[in-house]
């Protein structure tokens, strides 16, 4: 999310191999946009940090500061009030791309649950 310069992933984990090698999260690192992630929220434990697209999509992504699972309801309409984030207002709702599992829904929010000090993100399109 904040386009960092990924390190040499051959000595590390099969986990941490999967995440350094995520071909999703690796386009929205090296997104030619090059502007950065920025906080938008804090609340309840949760960060919620997003960033502007090339395309016009919106990278997002919780963060669980607590030691224990926390519920997230985002709604997505939300992103349109932050000027930096250039985002459209959908009235068909969004692809909502899950950067972990690869599953895409189309919905309107995010309704998730995020593992104690656990991130999950998600790349933003509208439908």
């Amino acid at each position: 999310m904040y386009a960092c310069e990924l390190e040499d992933g051959s000595k590390k984990s099969s986990i941490i191999l999967n995440i350094l090698t995520n071909n999703s999260l690796i386009r929205i690192d090296q997104d030619p946009l090059v502007k950065p992630a920025k906080l938008i929220r804090r609340k309840g434990g949760i960060d919620v940090i997003a960033r502007p697209l090339y395309n016009g999509d919106t990278a997002i992504c919780f963060f669980n500061t607590t030691g224990k699972k926390k519920p997230v309801e985002f709604d997505l309409d939300t992103l349109k009030d932050d000027k930096y984030l250039d985002f459209e207002r959908s009235g068909r709702g969004y692809e909502i791309h899950d950067l972990w599992s690869d599953e895409r829904t189309q919905h309107d929010r995010i309704s998730t649950a995020i593992p104690k000090h656990g991130v999950k993100v998600y790349r933003i399109s509208v439908a």
